[in-house]
């Protein structure tokens, strides 16, 4: 597949701190160097075979200087390349799927053991789980082209103080005379990453503050901000791929320094993590009931600019990495699909009910058979009739202890029971032993259910 890369960087000159992916330079005393980041943030929604990444941009409230220079990489074709700039970002704030999955088998449980226990039971258990689910906390555009020394500009974009141009570049020598054109001279280690994707089929996406006080005013309309001084301001990119793809490389030139990337995914999926920065790769799966969104962002969700209604149930993926920079020696790749375990997990709390009942019938049946065996051993009554009669646990202890008491565990001597049946008359002997039966059944049900739950949790 022809991968196509656009390379975002954040040149501000004279500017404190910037957020954005890619590389960030800043102009003093008539050179241009590495700028301090703070942290990385995008956005990727992957839907039939197509990716639309967004990256955010914050800026200081005090940021100053008179022009800025970004980009960052994206595989594409120029001809399949769609940009835009965004103002906001999504409301992450779903709860983990292991937290849900765990939540999800306790209250099973706790709805089996007090469901079974009624009414005795559910007098502890229904109110315990209300006041958890209560207090529980969440979990966090037609272009013209133009060619000019061997670099193709394919579309530009002017719009927030911003102008974006899609690129594509013959050689690296020509790369090098369009930025320097555009007034940018970059450090020789910018320019040996930047040589790494010329020739194979990449493009630039190449984006100008025009407007730095426009571009202020713009950023500061927008009420989607991680923190009183951050601002959340977009590049939009969409094109076709085979597989979800994160610019991780340019990023290397910070070497040793240590940027905090956080790459929001829509759905649960796979991050392909090499050696170097796996140990140091976060991956949190995450389920949100709603999604709330500014209506600008409408392409990046693919959907009319006023209709949200299909963004409940969120499922999204948390990829954070905390590696040094000079780890990056290739770009993240991630499969569009859920890790077994995480598949279950979703699977089991999504249908929760439908387990829990499952489970249920089977608890019963099996707690039956065992307090039978056990109460019953001197005087065996058949095991098919001991796990059928489990079934009445299904109408709680009320339903299964009057079924327990006309029970017959004896047999009566044929004599007897030929006269009775004269009499049309049906008598249950009294056994004394469907007292410690019923007890055990209740300690084996009990014990099931906790086993279970532990197993549940602890084995993925």
């Amino acid at each position: 597949m022809k991968k196509i890369f656009s390379i975002f960087l954040i040149i501000l000159l004279l500017c404190p701190a910037v957020l954005a992916d890619g590389v960030v330079l800043t102009y003093d005393r008539d050179m241009w160097n590495l700028a301090s980041e703070n942290q990385q943030l995008a956005a990727i929604n992957y839907k039939d075979g197509f990716e639309n990444m967004l990256i955010s941009i914050s800026l200081n409230d005090d940021i100053h200087g008179e022009k800025a220079v970004w980009m960052f990489p994206v595989p594409v074709k120029p001809d399949d390349v769609v940009i835009d700039v965004l103002k906001g970002f999504p409301s992450w704030y779903g709860k983990d799927i292991d937290t849900i999955y765990k939540e999800a088998v306790s209250n099973s449980g706790l709805v089996m053991a007090g469901y079974s226990t009624f009414p005795v039971g559910s007098l502890v258990v229904l109110p315990f789980i209300f006041v958890r689910e209560m207090f529980s906390a969440s979990g966090r555009m037609e272009s013209a082209s133009a060619e000019l020394n061997g670099v193709t500009v394919y579309e530009t974009i002017n719009k927030m103080g911003l102008t974006t141009e899609l690129i594509t570049a013959k050689s690296q020598s020509s790369l090098t005379q369009y930025l320097q054109n555009k007034g940018l001279d970059l450090p020789e280690n910018s320019k040996a990453m930047l040589n790494y994707y010329v020739g194979k089929d990449y493009s630039f996406v190449v984006s100008y503050i025009s407007n730095l006080t426009q571009f202020k005013d713009e950023s500061q309309m927008n009420s989607y901000s991680y923190s009183r001084r951050s601002i959340p301001l977009g590049v939009f990119v969409k094109f076709p791929t085979d597989k979800i793809y994160f610019p991780l490389k340019p990023t290397s030139v910070y070497e040793s320094q240590q940027i905090p990337i956080e790459i929001y995914v829509m759905g649960h999926v796979t991050p392909e993590l090499y050696t170097k920065i796996k140990p140091l790769t976060e991956v949190t799966y995450y389920k949100q009931n709603y999604l709330t969104a500014s209506p600008n962002l409408a392409s990046f969700f693919n959907t009319q600019q006023n209709d949200y209604s299909s963004m409940r149930n969120v499922e999204y993926t948390k990829i954070k990495i905390t590696a040094p920079s000079k780890y990056f020696a290739d770009d993240l790749w991630i499969k569009d699909s859920a890790p077994v375990s995480v598949g279950f997990k979703n699977f089991f709390a999504t249908y929760r009910v439908v387990f829990g009942i499952i489970l249920f019938i089977i608890f019963s049946m099996l707690a039956s058979l065992l307090a039978g065996l056990v109460s019953f051993r001197k005087e065996p009554v058949p095991k098919k009739h001991l796990m059928l009669h489990g079934l009445w646990n299904c109408l709680t202890a009320i339903g299964f202890i009057i079924a327990t008491i006309f029970m017959k565990t004896k047999e009566i001597d044929p004599r007897v029971q030929a006269k009775l049946t004269e009499m049309e008359l049906d008598v249950t002997p009294r056994d004394k032993r469907k007292i410690l039966y019923a007890f055990l059944f209740y300690v084996f049900f009990i014990a099931l259910v906790v086993a279970s739950s532990l197993l549940l949790v602890y084995a993925l």
